[in-house]
């Protein structure tokens, strides 16, 4: 049988084992961090927001490590940011300086989820690496999304509220960031028990926006991704 050479898939028997590729940990990381986090912020307290954002960093540097122009601007913001997570307490004094660093947070994260989504659509091969980097763009747009929730709240308190019994803003409440990550992902779901409610319009749309990317994403890349690393697998064992 004759194979076009667009469609022919050369095997790479020196690629590392999937449980070592940078995208992989990046997942393992992401859903770590999303999971533990909302019981850890209520037995240890809201440092585990800073380790979250560490361990998510650090991780997110290794899924660019072979992108030497990316990593290196990366790695002199990477260090201001840390630093400014850990020490600047989140009070009115620094409330400015918090603002911009969950920002640059934000716009690290980002820069890394765009990088690896552009590579997803780029390549063409399908690894299993590869659809670990497409699960790792779907969780870490959950926590962009989550974090831009954050500043929002921040900003303009009652962006999102707590639409259950008496209604609260979502900054009022002692685990602020784990309520609007649990948001986000709920939103990203389309699941929506309704809890919470984005009330001011920036936060309505971001809420709106998220919901269609998210079913779009899923039935679209992942699905195709897998199915073409399916076919790939079968044609490579021949």
């Amino acid at each position: 049988m004759t194979r076009s050479s667009e469609n022919t898939v050369e095997p790479h028997p020196d690629d590392p084992p999937w449980y070592r590729g940078p995208y992989f940990i990046l997942t393992v990381t992401l859903l770590l961090c999303t999971i533990a986090f909302p019981l850890g912020s209520r037995l240890i307290g809201t440092n585990v927001m800073q380790v979250m954002i560490t361990a998510l960093l650090i991780a997110s540097m290794y899924a660019v490590i072979e992108r030497k122009w990316l990593f290196r601007t990366l790695l002199l913001v990477i260090l201001p940011i840390i630093l400014s997570n850990w020490f600047v307490d989140p009070n009115e004094s620094h409330k400015y300086l918090n603002w911009l660093t969950a920002l640059a947070t934000d716009a690290f994260l980002t820069t890394v989820l765009v990088v690896v989504f552009a590579h997803i659509v780029m390549s063409k091969r399908v690894t299993a690496d590869l659809i670990f980097g497409s699960v790792a763009v779907y969780l870490l747009f959950g926590v962009v999304v989550a974090l831009t929730f954050h500043f929002m709240n921040n900003v303009a308190p009652g962006s999102v509220i707590a639409s259950v019994g008496v209604a609260e803003t979502v900054a009022d409440r002692r685990d602020e960031f784990s309520e609007l990550l649990y948001f986000s992902f709920v939103t990203l779901t389309s699941v929506g028990y309704g809890d919470l409610t984005p009330l001011e319009s920036p936060a309505r749309s971001v809420a709106m926006l998220e919901g269609v990317i998210g079913q779009l994403y899923i039935a679209i890349l992942v699905a195709k991704l897998v199915g073409v690393y399916t076919a790939q697998s079968l044609r490579e064992s021949e």
